[in-house]
């Protein structure tokens, strides 16, 4: 079912105000590790909420989630792409060039199940340190820097 512990090394720790961690395997098999818990009782009712949400997902499905985290990054961009009904014909231009230039290039060969936020943080980052990211600065015809709205002016 999973388990459920403190994470610090205060001496009596059923008294210690730390939060509780749980720690189980979801419904494709990886493990994973929640934090936030306030009471054994809260840890508790999380594991057994997580536990009943695996119990309740199809056998197929899980397998699906399963093989479709094993994938490599690129490989389910190409496949989710033409799935894209909706897209205007510019509007898929535009998502393969940026996919092409920006986002491939570093992502293509990582597997789908182990991203995190913290490998979103550093792909951000490293977009930013070569100004192509959120908060580039664009050239103006007037010979001025100009910036993109909703970005950052110390970028």
């Amino acid at each position: 079912m999973g388990s459920f512990f403190k994470g610090c090394n205060c001496t009596r720790q059923g008294r210690c105000s730390h939060p509780y961690l749980i720690r189980y395997r979801d419904a494709s098999g990886r493990q994973r590790e929640e934090k936030g818990c306030a009471t054994q009782q809260d840890a508790l009712d999380r594991l057994t909420k997580v536990y009943r949400q695996k119990q309740d997902t199809p056998q197929q499905q899980a397998l699906e989630k399963r093989e479709l985290g094993k994938q490599p990054f690129g490989e389910s961009c190409s496949a989710w792409l033409p799935r894209q009904r909706h897209f205007a014909p510019g509007t898929i231009r535009s998502v393969n060039r940026l996919l092409d230039n920006h986002v491939l290039p570093s992502l293509e060969s990582r597997r789908v199940n182990t991203f995190s936020p913290t490998v979103a943080d550093d792909f951000i980052q490293a977009m930013e340190e070569r100004s192509t990211g959120l908060f580039r600065v664009y050239g103006g015809g007037c010979g001025q820097p100009c910036i993109r709205s909703g970005s950052s002016p110390e970028a």
